[in-house]
């Protein structure tokens, strides 16, 4: 636990370390805004150095560091937790324990717990999202469960007891009332999906998939409950469901694209790192006959000019010094796109 921080671990953080200075969301190493990743792991890497003073030393390296790599095995730990709460919704107690223990050994999982990057955070809050997801596709199905419930119950009794268990069955599905006011305890989860997927989002990007590969197909079997009734009335209901998770979601992931679009001088949504990511998979060194065949190589910004300085911006990482300038991220990230 000792050893030194490296790759991204390092930036990672540094993120962290500047967030606890009160500098925001900026490049450690300049002035300029950032947004390499989604503001979730810097923000987890930010509580031990709020916390630890800059001083105080583990071994040869900071203590907040260590501090961070214990955030990030926290965060591991609950994960184990939450995807054992996950199993016990989908199969009950028994099931519960087998996920938790095998969460719990999986070296897949608890090998990223000392690192100081975004992967058992992104466990984390997956899983979060697992377990919302299973509470919205419950939901209906215990409601369901109660109708059928109250119908036979009224059915052993005259007309009038018969519409009143109905009755009964249907608040139990649709809602329940809170002070006079309907609450709609379907909705209520189908927007916690929705903010589950947007605080995914906010750790990885692409964890925004989750709200488009996920709660759209589910509305649309959710939408079956209908039975025959007509093709439109299914498309209503469906849409309602997206609609809310959309509602939750939307807050959540403008709280970080609006300032993105406005400290940035080309349009940036969640990260500056498509750019990069586009293209150290896409260029000769990663097609047949190069040295990264089928993978993702940094030296592939030899091949670009970002800056248009004449020279590839391969030899201006490997000669750049700390205080040097730097070109603006979201212009780099175009330059590398278009590349």
């Amino acid at each position: 636990m000792d050893d030194p921080l490296g790759g991204d671990a390092s930036r990672y953080s540094a993120y962290g370390e500047t967030i606890a200075q009160g500098r925001g969301f900026a490049d450690p190493f300049s002035d300029l805004p950032a947004a390499e990743h989604p503001p979730g792991a810097g923000v987890a890497a930010a509580l031990a150095p709020l916390l630890v003073p800059d001083s105080a030393m583990f071994g040869q390296h900071p203590a907040f560091v260590f501090g961070q790599r214990l955030t990030m095995a926290a965060f591991g730990v609950g994960a184990v937790v939450v995807l054992g709460f996950v199993g016990r919704r989908y199969g009950g107690e028994r099931l519960g324990l087998v996920v938790a223990g095998v969460a719990a050994v999986n070296p897949l999982l608890w090998i990223n717990d000392a690192l100081v990057m975004s992967e058992s955070l992104t466990v984390f809050v997956v899983a979060l999202v697992l377990l919302a997801a299973l509470r919205a596709w419950d939901r209906r199905a215990r409601a369901g469960g109660a109708l059928d419930g109250g119908a036979r119950a009224g059915g052993a009794r005259d007309g009038g007891a018969r519409d009143g268990g109905a009755r009964d069955g249907g608040a139990l599905a649709g809602g329940a009332r809170a002070g006079g006011v309907r609450v709609d305890r379907e909705l209520v989860d189908w927007a916690l999906v929705g903010a589950a997927c947007a605080l995914a989002s906010l750790v990885r990007a692409e964890l925004i998939l989750l709200c488009v590969v996920l709660i759209v197909p589910m509305a649309w079997w959710r939408s079956r409950d209908l039975g025959r009734r007509p093709l439109l009335r299914r498309l209503v209901r469906a849409g309602r469901l997206v609609g809310v998770a959309a509602l939750a979601a939307v807050p959540i992931v403008a709280v970080w694209v609006v300032p993105n679009l406005v400290r940035f001088e080309e349009p940036t949504l969640f990260s500056t790192n498509d750019g990069l990511t586009w293209l150290g998979a896409n260029c000769p060194d990663t097609y047949p006959g190069g040295s990264a065949l089928g993978m993702w190589s940094l030296e592939c910004v030899r091949f670009v000019d970002g800056d248009g300085n004449g020279r590839d911006d391969w030899t201006d990482l490997s000669e750049w010094r700390f205080g040097d300038p730097r070109q603006e991220p979201s212009e780099q990230s175009v330059a590398y796109r278009r590349a």
